[in-house]
């Protein structure tokens, strides 16, 4: 499973939206890796972890957040694999490269994404790669 690096990059700035969003992120990938252990989610090396808002930074979250939320965190963070995104082929999404979808599709899995943005709250979006287009599944509902 590869993380949507997009999903994270929407600025918000509500705080129990984002409090929400983080923890049901982090109750998809704790019931993923309960089904599926040996599968790790994959971030681009490129991509840094981090919350575009300027009132509550990922840090913040992790100050008030009760120690369960906090060890699943360093547990994703811990067990995140870093790869090097696919060079020579690209699925767009909105007009902006997707590396998670690329390398979700290229290797027949899945994004997982944080729903800080309605239109990440849904099951599968559809990519673009030069005329062709492909669905690529999200796991982000409870």
């Amino acid at each position: 499973m590869y993380l949507n690096e997009k999903a994270w990059e929407t600025p918000q700035e509500d705080i129990y939206t984002i409090d929400s969003a983080i923890k049901n992120f982090l109750d998809v990938y704790a019931a993923v890796k309960k089904s599926y252990p040996s599968r790790e989610i994959y971030i681009s090396e490129k991509e840094a972890i981090y919350l575009r808002s300027a009132n509550y930074p990922l840090e913040k979250w992790l100050a008030l957040a009760d120690i369960e939320y906090k060890r699943l965190f360093a547990s994703f963070m811990q067990k995140a694999i870093r790869f090097c995104p696919e060079d020579e082929f690209e699925v767009t999404y909105e007009g902006e490269a997707l590396q998670g979808g690329t390398e979700a599709y290229l290797n027949s899995s899945f994004m997982v994404s944080i729903c800080l943005e309605d239109k990440w709250r849904t099951e599968n979006v559809n990519g673009k790669c030069g005329k062709n287009f492909f669905r690529i599944y999200i796991s982000a509902l409870r």
